[in-house]
């Protein structure tokens, strides 16, 4: 995608056709994301000073139809899967505020949002499988007091929290699976203490 036009660009290699796009927009939220039951990734953008999104549906042909909405501005907006419906769901998290919401894909080029509340503010949200069910959790992290707190979804009911822990401060939180069971792991690195 060219981030002065906003156009996309398809690079054929061969009898493959890619869509060469960023991952990560300037001042943007773009992923790869499944918004419908077929066989083909779409891809999700949402305008974080403005708050408007766009689903793009791939039709297998390398164009897209488009469906646009918003929301407020400054949301963290991340993929997830809240329900085990193999379709993307997001969780918004604004920092300034602690209000959260489930936006969940309902298949239907939208999403509902029947799921919210608050946490604490200043957080950096991590969506894990922290209980091995397949089920998207959060992970929270606060970068200045090191404090964190896992909560696992509960699908229809927000999320039940264990009781929040601390590290040092300034720790990077990098989600990954280091070993083979079917929960996800934590790599935290901090430069400050490392030679």
């Amino acid at each position: 995608m060219n981030k002065k036009t906003q156009q996309w660009q398809l690079v054929a290699i061969g009898f493959v056709v890619v869509l060469a796009l960023a991952t990560f927009l300037i001042s943007n939220f773009g992923r790869n994301a499944k918004a419908a039951s077929d066989l083909f990734p779409d891809i999700f953008t949402y305008n974080k000073n403005t708050g408007s999104w766009s689903i793009k549906f791939n039709n297998s042909s390398g164009t897209f139809n488009e469906k646009n909405g918003s929301w407020d501005p400054q949301w963290s907006v991340q993929a997830a899967n809240f329900n085990g419906d193999d379709l993307t769901d997001f969780f918004l998290y604004k920092k300034t505020t602690g209000q959260w919401f489930k936006a969940i894909n309902n298949g239907s080029d939208d999403f509902t949002y029947n799921e919210a509340g608050t946490f604490s503010t200043d957080w950096n949200t991590y969506i894990m499988n922290l209980n091995g069910d397949g089920i998207s959790d959060v992970f929270f992290y606060n970068f200045s007091n090191g404090i964190w707190a896992k909560c696992n979804s509960v699908v229809g009911n927000g999320f039940s929290c264990a009781q929040s822990r601390s590290w040092s401060a300034n720790w990077q939180v990098y989600p990954m699976r280091i070993n083979s069971d079917s929960y996800d792991d934590l790599f935290i690195y901090n430069l400050a203490i490392c030679i």
